[in-house]
């Protein structure tokens, strides 16, 4: 991994630090989020469609750097798994969605492309 991605994952495992691990499936379904979906959760929660600049910038990441390694692939698949009922209680919460926006999702995208350059 390059410092880039280790900065990235470092910030995200910060910030993941309060998710539990384990949450039960009836809990996530609860939530009307399913464990098997593949997504940008949060980000999507946050801007509030799919379709932003910035879950691009995160969707390649994944792919192009996380996905290239056993340790990103596992961190993906946490996740994957933890992120569908904090996502929907961000979605659910304008002042939550511009919080996440400015504070996490703005400065790791704003990092990732920085590094392209």
């Amino acid at each position: 991994m390059d410092l880039t991605t280790i900065l990235v994952v470092i910030v995200g495992i910060i910030i993941a630090g309060a998710l539990i691990y384990f949450l039960p499936k009836k809990l996530i379904s609860w939530f009307g989020m399913e464990i098997g979906e593949e997504g940008c959760f949060i980000a999507t929660a946050a801007y509030g469609t799919p379709a932003a600049k910035e879950i691009n910038v995160l969707r390649e990441f994944r792919d192009d750097k996380l996905y290239q390694s056993s340790i990103g692939r596992n961190l993906v698949n946490i996740y994957y798994r933890t992120s569908p009922p904090f996502a929907y209680f961000i979605a659910k919460h304008d002042l939550l969605r511009a919080i996440v926006r400015k504070i996490f999702i703005k400065p790791v995208t704003k990092i990732i492309e920085n590094s392209k350059r």
